[in-house]
């Protein structure tokens, strides 16, 4: 909600300014249950105190910090990172002597790292060579981790790699594969992946293996065209490819043959790693 005040309407209410006719200025819906902004301190109240019923507040603090940050510049990896907290989210740690932010995700009794996410729509996927290379997005949100630190990783030991998916009506599916490698540079970040198991239907990763990383402006994969130019979409492209995973267009995220048989908008896709 905006914020509202007796001379400035933005709430929901259509009939009456909520700041002016109660006079408590609020990020207002349709009125509020939070009385913080009344002249009268006598009246302050949070609506269904716990109590169950109304109760006169006599005091009221509202504060901010930044999340709660644990000190990880000392590890390499998300396994370090959870051995030091169980809290999924954003950590520093040093790759290469270098500090690198990744998102570790602790669960299922692994500690897994993201690679890959997009649950927005609010980062552009159709990008440059040295865009995949390096990384890009928000690991709050939508990103790429990039392939140089994904290489490095997966040369590290972190070879099991998990792909999971919801469509447009809550299906949720996922896609293990228990070995999962991405080459150097001088290999075109060349993927290596086999040993599939899950729910998401066909294996629409395998085909892909061994094939070199290709975006609109490095041409890679096997087709007479530029499949990443034509379509939008860079991946690991064989004869251009069935998981679609970096088009611009969110509404158009899928997985070859999803468990459905058919085609099926994805409105949520994750990879992550793990020993």
């Amino acid at each position: 909600m905006k914020f509202s005040t007796k001379d400035r309407d933005n709430d929901l209410s259509s009939s009456i300014n909520c700041a002016s006719y109660y006079g408590e200025p609020w990020w207002n819906n349709d009125c509020s249950r939070m009385m913080f902004t009344r002249n009268n301190f006598n009246d302050l109240g949070w609506y269904n105190w716990y109590t169950g019923s109304y109760k006169q507040l006599s005091k009221i603090r509202m504060m901010i910090r930044k999340p709660l940050i644990v000190e990880t510049s000392g590890c390499s990896d998300c396994d370090c990172v959870g051995s030091l907290t169980t809290e999924s989210g954003i950590y520093e740690i040093t790759a290469d002597g270098n500090p690198l932010q990744v998102y570790c995700e602790m669960n299922d009794g692994y500690n897994w790292m993201v690679i890959f996410r997009r649950i927005k729509g609010d980062v552009l996927f159709n990008n440059v060579w040295t865009s995949y290379e390096n990384g890009f997005g928000n690991l709050d949100g939508d990103f790429w981790q990039g392939l140089k630190h994904i290489n490095k990783f997966s040369a590290a030991g972190w070879s099991v790699m998990r792909v999971e998916m919801e469509d447009i009506v809550g299906y949720y599916g996922y896609a293990q594969y228990s070995t999962f490698h991405v080459g150097d540079a001088s290999s075109g970040y060349r993927l290596t992946v086999s040993g599939y198991s899950g729910t998401a239907g066909y294996d629409a990763l395998s085909i892909h293996n061994g094939r070199k990383f290709s975006t609109k402006d490095v041409d890679n994969d096997l087709s007479a065209i530029n499949c990443a130019l034509k379509y939008g979409s860079p991946w690991w492209n064989n004869d251009c490819g069935l998981v679609k995973f970096t088009l611009n267009d969110f509404n158009g995220l899928g997985w070859y043959n999803w468990h459905t048989g058919s085609y099926r908008p994805l409105v949520r896709v994750k990879m992550a790693i793990r020993k």
